[in-house]
């Protein structure tokens, strides 16, 4: 009969083709006979590895696999001579202390069913470069990756939940991605600034994107703390309507910060006085139209400059930067709640289109009322047809587009998305006034279309 619970077993038998370099014959590991399951365990052999390590993702003993899932605590503790490590993806914990000291260590590759990773596993693993924590991966402990001082990238999942005391002390990165989204992240618990990777790094990414301005979403109610806390690449940090709870220490610290926005009329609840504390003199506080003295009775311990400014997010993009830019020519306020954009072409081999919702009016002016993004489209040139030469006439001044020659005919004016703007059979002319400058079309009858540019 099978014993019950955890049984050492000293593997004889178990192949090591798969171990590429490692000299090892033999393989200490517990066996759950109940679970079918194996966890690698601590043997002084190992201490000779050099050269890779990977772990098999089963054993096979007495007629039956059982499935690698742990490596077990101290399990290759100062294996000085290994240089990398590849898990399985059956993997699920790194026990404590499992590769402490491992000096020689140089890359790491985790299975992507790993859940934890224990104390000091990592500690003092100084050739490590860099690393790619999986989506899996829930929790890393106390101290885990401490004294780790060669890595200076770092790559985080989207599954973090958070990280202990210490768990990066002694870290400097270059660089640290954040694979998840801002929201996300603000779940995340770190117990202090030296096991938050984001208040060792130079840069920080998420995704993609470089991150100097920290824009809070609408669906975030709350941010935990030390989640910000030195984090010295922040310049401003705008916080969606929905915060209503800000975690102690989160942005203690954030020595560049400049701007401090609130975009909810309700002052969120300060879990305690080192939210914001120790932030330079010249830290600027904005908070929605009217809600000053909400806000002073709140933040005024830090001494911040208070301004108002509306409630709103906005932005001018172009959706290709080599045909063109968008200029703000307003900045909109309290007392005059627009925003005037122009979008400009990148040169005369490029046309304005539209904007996001298929006006042409250029420039644009738009009455803030929520969160706007203004999108500028552009086309080229050479897609439009020009001018061509025939009997019928066209001309353009001071926004009055001219037709002639056109007796008794059908004559029709758009703009470049289609929209009509003129439909109608003219006598002998016409006169129709343009709305904006931009590109128009005119068809008389079945023939070619021309292209006409309004300047106003």
């Amino acid at each position: 009969m099978k014993n019950n619970g955890l049984s050492l077993i000293l593997a004889l038998l178990l192949s090591v083709s798969a171990f590429g370099s490692l000299q090892a014959q033999n393989w200490m590991v517990y066996l759950d006979f109940d679970k079918h399951t194996a966890t690698i365990a601590p043997d002084s052999s190992y201490l000779k590895l050099t050269g890779t390590l990977e772990i098999p993702g089963e054993f096979y003993y007495n007629n039956e696999f059982y499935k690698v899932v742990c490596i077990g605590m101290n399990a290759f503790e100062n294996c000085s001579g290994i240089t990398s490590v590849i898990l399985p993806n059956s993997i699920t914990s790194i026990y404590d202390y499992a590769f402490k000291n491992c000096t020689g260590l140089k890359t790491v590759q985790f299975g992507h069913s790993l859940k934890s990773i224990g104390w000091y596993a990592f500690e003092n693993c100084s050739g490590i470069t860099s690393l790619t924590l999986p989506d899996s991966l829930r929790m890393v402990g106390w101290v885990t990756f401490s004294g780790c001082s060669g890595m200076k990238e770092l790559s985080i999942g989207s599954q973090l939940a958070g990280c202990g005391n210490g768990a990066f002390l002694g870290c400097h990165f270059d660089k640290v991605v954040y694979r998840g989204t801002v929201a996300q992240l603000c779940n995340v618990i770190f117990s202090s600034s030296d096991g938050n990777p984001l208040a060792r790094t130079k840069n920080f990414y998420i995704g993609d994107t470089l991150v100097h301005d920290l824009v809070i979403p609408h669906t975030v109610q709350s941010i935990e703390s030390a989640t910000f806390a030195n984090c010295s690449f922040l310049t401003s940090v705008t916080f969606g309507r929905a915060v209503n709870s800000i975690g102690f220490s989160c942005f203690e610290n954030d020595s560049n910060l400049k701007y401090i926005r609130f975009l909810g009329e309700i002052p969120p609840e300060l879990l305690d006085n080192t939210v914001f504390s120790g932030l330079s003199s010249e830290t600027k506080l904005i908070v929605p139209c009217g809600c000053m003295a909400a806000y002073d009775s709140v933040m005024s311990i830090y001494h911040l400059q208070m301004e108002e400014a509306l409630p709103f997010l906005y932005a001018a993009v172009t959706s290709d930067s080599s045909k063109g830019r968008v200029e703000m020519l307003s900045t909109p306020d309290c007392d005059n709640p627009q925003l005037k954009v122009e979008a400009v072409a990148a040169g005369s081999k490029y046309l304005f289109s539209h904007w996001q919702d298929k006006d042409t009016t250029n420039p644009r002016t738009v009455d803030l009322v929520s969160d706007t993004v203004m999108v500028a489209f552009f086309v080229t040139a050479a897609s439009v047809p020009d001018h061509a030469a025939s009997d019928w006439h066209c001309s353009v001044q001071d926004g009055l587009l001219r037709v002639s020659g056109v007796a008794g005919e059908l004559v029709t004016v758009s703009d470049v998305t289609g929209r009509m703007l003129y439909r109608n059979i003219v006598d002998e002319e016409v006169t129709i006034s343009l709305s904006a400058t931009g590109v128009y079309l005119v068809k008389v009858g079945d023939r070619p279309v021309r292209k006409v540019v309004s300047v106003r």
